[in-house]
């Protein structure tokens, strides 16, 4: 406790804490110091070369603390006069987690020695000043003394985090208690959605302690937020300027809980200066009349407050017979609001209902830090999430998930494990148990464990959430577990009920452990439609069997008890969900079985025994076909955790039109090197190498590329992530003896991504066998239009080849050209429309950058058509031309052609055709016929004026041409191979 009586020593030790998680600017403070000669030259240059704040603020204390009293002194003289700069100070007005004010904290020390820093503190100089500083004081180092031991939980001091609030939602209206009774009539996720609350109202603890009413109750749920809310009113009590006149009293709930059953304390000045804090000596008398006299000035925070209060001065205190103006917050559990006192107690009502969905997300991020794996499997599990809205549960999943990574193959925490640490701490905090003692209080308590066990198996079995009959002693344990249900409305006796749903699920399998004769008769109800729902005890009651929690649970069950039961039934828990249609041949029509396959996954997790699950897989014959299933991350980790425990034969595995997360798919990866077979739909392939790609571990993409016949797929966005295409060209840069083919899967507007894929592939090319594009399953545009894009695709990366050759000098144009396929992926007929649009592009892309990139591509131009297939329609023959004359090389040309498309520029390409015939489609209908013949006729005319006009033998040349020329032989239509006679010269 930091008073002004404290030496300097003393409030530097107890201070210690607020300093490491808070001090700014460590390195001002060490330089002060220096010039003080507190710390030398080389203590100086050991405290800086820490990089991070606290590790420097830990340093200097460590050395500070070991000088002694004067050290601590200079110190803190230090820390007053920069404290604008070293020492934080929240701003109330600021929506953020709050930090303490060590402001205040500072100015609680009496600088005796130092008159000029006590003319400072003017307005602190009174005994009741100076008595409320001590409050303030106290409230600070209660506050975090509470907050490490609830974080001592992580054991990891790195994990550990400062008392922050976050949410939880307070309503002035009753909740709907009532919705209790139906909830075994809804689907499961609905369910399990009702428990987490919305917060209409808005209210805060800032509201409870601004507000005029004088009387005011929090009601709550075990562990659902009732001591955070008065915690944080006396936090921002403690720290916030606005309330410097006022006293507060908090008395947390082991002090009420003692209190409540004693005489003692026995006068007000005895509750308020021996149970809670003592002023100066010599001040009792003149703080006692100020807080009397002044009784508006004053909050009590009775936290926690029982069905009966024998003490007399909390019962005069509460009725206001004694500082009747005061302020008074009291909690309470929604069964002790029915005693008679609270009953007839006045006050401001205010039920705390947990946090809503935005806070759970909000709390898990903070926990869990910024690692969106861990968020994310607790937020794609409909239990775990809701089970979160009980913040003290949601602390403890948290909890466990930090304590091991999120992967598979290194046994991250289990569900049931959660469940058993969330049994244990409960019963840990409702005996004020020490650790060590823990296990001898809960086999001390087996009668009352096992009593609502029993309940919660028959509730179950009678599908409702409600417990009657319940022995409600003071000291019983189901305080710990259970709250006052609605349903106590409908009978003469009360009935409870669990926070959460699956809680109570976790107690029915705990009435399986300890009743094992109980277990056929629950799988055989499992296989029926009327009792499927029980199938989660099963598997809680495989987690509970398992030997990684045995050590937790043997003062509930005896360990070799355990292992007996295991060993009897857990075969049975897997031919019951797998069921016949499975253990005696696949029939890939039942999609329930199939469902059932990723539930005994999940059992089997939670056992963690390799033995268990080489047995699953010979009675499937290593194949898990869960194609059609969504798979959340939790799922994942289990069917990934079983594939892994197949030790001599490799696991056929199929995910045919399967809904991942990518932190499930992650999981699902660490299985690779045990499968023999990984069966993908087009979709979800893109979604795998995705996420194989972002985890930069080469195992992945090898693994990968081995099931997909070393296919990689991926999906190609306008802005895609540059940093999955760095990490392809990193997988082909990788030595092997298979070439690799690059499937490419276009999104809309795709086309300049083109750059990024070309950046990271050009030189690869060699390891690349084909990049070649694939058709949509589910076309949301025509196939046309597709293959327009495709084909602009193509064109773009080949001009950014060209640029990368022309930058590099490397042959990436003649490697690109072979890789993309172009010869033997278009017909004849797109041939020319691919090379002619191609000239059109890099000519667009010429003029506008001023770059000559067209003798670069050469080779391109130059591989293919074999044949001119033209349609003037499409194209001009100027443009046709141009090709021509880079190309430099007569080839053949088959013409598209009516009269109205004739495009006298044609006389133009004769020099490089060595035959001109016509596309049989003119011979369809006989307007086509006629129009071709007319065209062809004017052609003639216009090579003769050609002639005539140039001196070249223009009308020879197209002569020879159609030499070969014959539309249908011995048709109405056939065309003389030679001109007509009015055009012989």
């Amino acid at each position: 406790m930091a008073s002004t009586q404290q030496s300097a020593f003393e409030y530097v030790q107890n201070g210690r804490a607020l300093l490491e998680g808070h001090l700014q600017k460590p390195s001002l403070v060490v330089d002060e110091l220096r010039k003080n000669n507190i710390l030398s030259e080389k203590q100086v240059r050991e405290i800086k070369s820490h990089k991070k704040r606290s590790v420097k603020s830990r340093k200097m204390l460590d050395m500070i603390i070991k000088k002694g009293e004067y050290a601590s002194y200079e110190l803190l003289k230090i820390l007053y006069n920069t404290r604008n700069q070293t020492l934080p100070r929240t701003n109330p007005t600021q929506n953020q987690p709050r930090h303490p004010d060590l402001h205040q904290w500072i100015s609680c020390f009496s600088f005796t020695d130092d008159p000029d820093l006590q003319s400072g503190l003017v307005s602190e100089s009174g005994p009741c000043e100076r008595y409320k500083r001590q409050l303030r004081t106290k409230a600070v180092e209660f506050l975090h003394a509470k907050w490490d031991q609830h974080m001592h939980f992580l054991k990891d001091k790195a994990k550990c985090k400062p008392f922050t609030y976050i949410p939880v939602v307070l309503d002035t209206d009753s909740s709907e208690l009532s919705k209790t009774k139906s909830k075994y009539k809804k689907a499961r996720s609905k369910k399990l959605k009702t428990y987490i609350p919305r917060d209409k109202g808005k209210l805060s603890p800032g509201h409870l302690l601004e507000s005029s009413e004088k009387k005011i109750l929090l009601v709550g749920k075990p562990g659902i937020g009732k001591t955070t809310v008065v915690q944080q009113v006396l936090n921002i009590w403690a720290e916030n300027e606005n309330h410097q006149e006022s006293y507060m009293f908090y008395f947390d709930e082991p002090s009420m809980r003692s209190m409540s059953h004693s005489s003692q304390p026995s006068s007000l000045r005895s509750l308020l200066f021996e149970r809670y804090l003592k002023p100066e000596e010599g001040t009792e008398d003149v703080v006692l009349c100020d807080i009397q006299n002044n009784s508006e000035n004053v909050i009590f925070v009775f936290d926690g407050v029982m069905d009966v209060i024998g003490n007399p001065v909390l019962n005069n205190i509460l009725a206001k017979e004694l500082l009747c103006d005061a302020k008074i917050l009291t909690t309470c559990r929604p069964e002790a609001e029915d005693c008679e006192f609270l009953s007839d107690w006045p006050s401001y009502r205010v039920e705390v209902q947990g946090f809503n969905n935005e806070s759970i997300h909000v709390y898990l991020k903070w926990m869990l830090g910024t690692e969106d794996d861990y968020v994310c499997s607790v937020a794609s599990n409909d239990a775990l999430f809701s089970l979160c809205h009980v913040p003290m549960y949601a602390f403890i999943v948290t909890a466990c998930i930090s304590f091991s990574p999120c992967e598979a193959k290194n046994h991250p925490c289990t569900i049931t494990e959660m469940y058993v640490r969330i049994f244990r701490h409960c019963m840990k905090r409702h005996g004020d148990q020490n650790v060590e003692y823990l296990d001898k209080y809960i086999h001390d308590n087996m009668g009352n464990i096992k009593f609502l066990a029993i309940n919660s198996y028959q509730a179950l079995l009678a599908k409702t959430v409600n417990l009657t009959e319940m022995d409600w002693k003071d000291n019983s344990v189901q305080h710990a577990f259970l709250t006052s249900s609605a349903a106590k409305e409908l009978s003469t006796g009360h009935s409870f009920a669990f926070l959460h749903n699956t809680m109570q699920e976790f107690w029915a399998a705990l009435f399986l452990l300890m009743t094992p004769e109980n277990i056929p008769s629950v799988l055989q109800q499992c296989q029926t439609e009327e009792g499927k729902y029980l199938k989660y005890i099963v598997s809680f009651l495989c987690g509970l069997l398992s030997s990684d929690i045995a050590e937790l649970i043997n003062c509930v069950v005896p360990e070799d008890q355990i292992r007996e039961i295991s060993d009897i039934y857990l075969e049975k828990v897997i031919d019951t969900f797998l069921g016949p249609a499975i253990l005696q041949g696949h029939d890939e029509s039942h999609t329930e079985l199939d469902a059932d396959l990723i539930f005994v996954c999940q059992c089997l997790y939670e056992h963690q025994s390799p033995k268990a699950c080489s047995l699953l897989l010979q009675k499937v014959e290593y194949e898990l076909n869960l194609s059609g299933q969504y798979l959340d991350p939790q799922q994942c980790c289990a069917v990934s955790y079983v594939i892994n425990q197949s030790t001599n034969r490799n696991v056929r595995l199929y995910l045919n039109d399967c809904t991942f997360s990518d932190p499930g798919l992650r999981l699902i990866l660490g299985s690779l090197k045990n499968l023999q077979c990984l069966r993908l739909d087009p979709t979800t392939q893109c979604q795998v190498w995705k996420a194989a790609l972002h985890s930069g571990n080469p195992s992945d993409s090898e693994g990968l590329l081995r099931l997909c016949e070393y296919e990689i797929h991926l999906r190609v966005k306008e802005q895609q992530d540059q940093k999955v295409w760095e990490r392809v060209g990193e997988v082909l840069k990788h030595k092997r003896p298979e070439k690799v083919k690059l499937c490419l899967h276009l999104v809309d507007n795709s086309l300049h991504a083109a750059d990024s894929l070309g950046k990271s592939i050009f030189d690869c090319l060699p390891s690349v066998e084909a990049i070649r594009f694939v058709e949509p399953v589910d076309l949301r545009r025509s196939l046309v239009a597709w293959k327009m894009e495709v084909r602009s695709f193509q064109q773009d990366i080949l001009l950014h080849g060209a640029l990368y050759q022309m930058e590099t000098g490397l042959k990436s144009v003649e490697d690109l050209q072979a890789v993309l396929c172009l010869a033997s992926t278009y017909s004849l007929e797109e041939q020319s429309k691919f090379i002619l649009s191609l000239y059109q592009h890099i000519g667009k892309y010429e003029n506008d950058e001023g770059v000559a990139v067209l003798p670069t591509l050469q080779p391109v131009f130059k591989s293919f058509p074999a044949v001119w297939y033209i349609h003037f329609a499409d194209t001009k023959a100027s443009v046709l031309l141009e090709v021509m004359k880079l190309q430099n090389v007569k080839k053949p040309v088959e013409l598209w052609w009516s009269n109205d498309e004739c495009d006298m520029s044609l006389i133009h390409c004769l020099p490089y055709i060595s035959q001109l015939r016509f596309n049989d489609c003119i011979l369809i209908q006989y307007d086509d016929t006629k129009g071709t013949i007319e065209g062809l006729l004017k052609l003639f005319c216009f090579a003769k004026q050609c002639q005539l006009e140039t001196g070249e033998e223009t009308l020879r040349m197209l002569s020879t041409s159609f030499s070969q020329l014959s539309l249908q032989p011995g048709s109405s239509t056939s065309v003389q191979t030679r001109p007509p006679s009015y055009l012989r010269c």
